[in-house]
């Protein structure tokens, strides 16, 4: 099951498609500054865009670091959503002074080049994970309450999933402080991806249009060490700074 919120519709919109998302998104100096709350909340004109090109304070910039973070989980709203694109808009704490309208074409032109990429990464990941999420579920008993944790290691370009099944005692709702309190059966899915166009392995393809293009998935299952397991907990903690009143 996968949720994408219809936030509007306009009967100008060109094409078939008229219900678009609609995305607020912080300039980069607030963005940055969240240790420093005095100086976003205090200096309003400090978190202002200067225009619109320049490589910084401009809303070039802006959707320069949108793409290298947020847009692909966008692109991939957009599509589950089946709209067609998104309204955006820059502010800071005061003040929304910014917005752009983005077509998905040109939002997959960002991010893949061409829209052909964009089609077959979105099919390719959904397909994938839900292959994965199935493979853990028959790995547990009716009723059983399972905890995932997903990782991507850059280096190997393999998805990692560990699964936690409670059947000695209960899931704990944090971090293991110990692996000697690890007594739930653990498991450990590799997944890895190939694509093959036009008949040929290809790594990182750009599809165009009349291109072949088919997905090799490879699950391996193994199971886990407590120890290993704590790690992937660990390196999956977000710790805040100190002079943030956050606490997870």
């Amino acid at each position: 099951m996968m949720r994408s919120q219809l936030d509007c519709w306009d009967p100008n919109i060109q094409g078939r498609l008229k219900t678009f998302d609609l995305k607020t998104r912080s300039v980069r100096s607030v963005r940055t500054s969240y240790s420093n709350p005095s100086f976003v909340f205090g200096c309003p004109n400090h978190s202002k865009l200067a225009g619109v090109l320049g490589y910084t304070n401009s809303i070039e910039s802006e959707f320069y670091d949108l793409v290298r973070t947020t847009l692909i989980k966008y692109n991939f709203q957009v599509r589950i959503g089946k709209m067609s694109g998104l309204f955006l808009l820059y502010h800071n704490t005061h003040e929304v002074f910014g917005y752009e309208y983005l077509p998905v074409e040109d939002i997959d032109q960002s991010l893949f080049y061409t829209s052909e990429t964009a089609s077959a990464c979105f099919d390719v990941t959904t397909r994938a994970f839900e292959y994965l999420l199935e493979e853990i579920v028959k790995s547990s008993e009716v009723g059983e309450n399972v905890r995932v944790t997903i990782g991507h290691n850059f280096r190997t370009n393999l998805v990692t999933a560990f699964a936690e099944y409670e059947r000695k005692a209960p899931i704990s709702e944090g971090h293991y402080p110990s692996e000697s309190l690890i007594v739930n059966p653990i498991m450990k899915f590799t997944l890895s991806l190939r694509a093959v166009v036009n008949d040929r392995v290809v790594m990182n393809p750009i599809l165009k249009t009349g291109d072949s293009f088919e997905s090799w998935i490879s699950l391996t299952t193994d199971h886990c060490s407590p120890l290993e397991y704590m790690q992937a907990l660990n390196s999956a903690k977000w710790i805040p700074p100190s002079d943030v009143g956050l606490r997870l």
